[in-house]
């Protein structure tokens, strides 16, 4: 499965970002970010590429080493034509979960830097070895097919999009590259440290390779585990696309009697886009859906709120909506010209002069409802009060969810991507 670097055609590796016209790199001093960094610049050499490359290493302040370990770094960028930037995490660190706030903390400063830089995307030297440790770990953790499918070449982490060209490249040939260049790369002892989980699999592995679980048998079962996920994915999206409905307030409906029809899997996968989309986040954890879905088949099924989202039999449809309650932000303002996005589900468009002012439509009354729809349009009173009602200073009602009285305010639901149709969470 793997290809020794020496012979790697890097045109092909790094073809999937050739069009960005700049590329940020996350180079720790490690060996796997100087490989990549290493790969990249043979990229940038021998393949006449235009794209400005800049090299990013973030120092947490947890050992003392790390400041040298990022001066090397830009030591070694600079060498190499490429810009850097070295990102510090200051402030009182947490007394538990550093390595979970750490990688927080460096996502955060990795999105600033790129957005301050105009960086679309980001590599890593994300490696076969550390697909398996991946693959390893969510499996103890009874993660379901989307999850086996590893790390995803293209993710989205923290707000950051990754490209991880290196999946398939082993972490031996990364060492020789980086040897074979005179380089000696820095030694983060927290790497070989048994209180973390990964390493404990890390040093797993060689045992499991005994009984022939290797790191080419890990990368063949994430290859397969993500063509199954890639069609259960899309056959679920295409059944939800087809017959889901949508109302002008944010409220997703699917047929009680079709989402018993489907296979289980499919079934919980449309679940899972349900509360996605009318949550406007991502979804609830796997076994919450399993509990769901059979919760949703059995009679007298009351409801339930999960992952910021309401869940009801409605008309024998299983409608989903906002939880009110969950809606972090009240009222916020909107002056003429200004353009919004509300609970991450309404973009609003504010095209007047007048300032607006934007909040959950919780005082609504039925009867205020009635007489202001106009048009016969029924829906439930819990569902409306999750929906943006936009007044004016006056405090006259102008648009509610997506009906509007006024030509100079837009307010639309977002379009909702599901699975496929958008990058994935690692």
């Amino acid at each position: 499965m793997g290809q020794d670097v020496a012979h790697f055609d890097v045109r092909t590796l790094f073809a999937p970002v050739a069009h960005e016209k700049i590329i940020g790199l996350a180079v720790s001093g490690g060996a796997d970010s100087l490989g990549l960094m290493l790969l990249v610049h043979q990229w940038h050499q021998l393949c006449d590429v235009n794209a400005q490359i800049v090299i990013y290493s973030v120092d947490h302040r947890l050992r003392t080493e790390s400041a040298d370990e990022c001066h090397m770094v830009a030591g070694l960028a600079a060498n190499m034509g490429f810009e850097s930037r070295t990102l510090i995490w200051g402030g009182k660190k947490p007394e538990t979960g550093v390595q979970a706030a750490a990688r927080v903390a460096r996502y955060q400063l990795l999105a600033e830097a790129m957005k301050t830089d105009g960086v679309q995307v980001l590599l890593t030297g994300h490696h076969k070895q550390d697909q398996s440790e991946t693959i390893l770990m969510r499996l103890a953790h009874s993660s379901g097919i989307s999850g086996l499918t590893g790390m995803r070449e293209f993710s989205l982490v923290e707000g950051v999009k990754l490209f991880r060209p290196l999946l398939d490249i082993s972490r031996e040939s990364l060492m020789a590259l980086v040897a074979e260049a005179g380089y000696i790369p820095a030694d983060d002892p927290s790497n070989g440290h048994e209180k973390y989980e990964r390493v404990r699999w890390r040093k797993m592995l060689p045992q499991l390779e005994t009984l022939g679980i290797s790191q080419d048998v890990l990368a063949r079962f994430s290859m397969r585990m993500g063509r199954a996920n890639a069609a259960l994915c899309e056959i679920a999206e295409n059944i939800f696309a087809r017959n889901v409905k949508i109302d002008q307030f944010g409220v997703y409906s699917f047929s009680l009697d079709l989402l018993e029809a489907q296979p289980e899997e499919i079934s919980i996968r449309i679940i899972e886009h349900l509360i996605r989309c009318a949550s406007g986040r991502n979804g609830a954890e796997l076994a919450q859906l399993e509990k769901l879905y059979s919760e949703v088949l059995t009679p007298g099924f009351s409801g339930c709120v999960l992952a910021g989202c309401k869940l009801e039999i409605w008309q024998q449809n299983l409608v989903a909506f906002r939880e009110v309650s969950k809606i972090s932000h009240g009222l916020i303002s909107l002056n003429g010209g200004e353009k919004a996005v509300w609970d991450q589900r309404f973009v609003i468009k504010n095209m007047g002069l007048s300032r607006l002012e934007i909040f959950p439509a919780l005082s609504l009354t039925r009867s205020e409802f009635e007489a202001f729809a106009q048009d016969g349009t029924w829906a439930k009173m819990s569902a409306i009060c999750a929906a943006p009602s936009i007044r004016d200073s006056g405090g006259d009602l102008l648009v509610l969810g997506e009906i509007s009285k006024i030509s100079d305010i837009s307010c639309q639901l977002l379009k909702c991507e599901t699975g496929t149709t958008k990058l994935g969470q690692d």
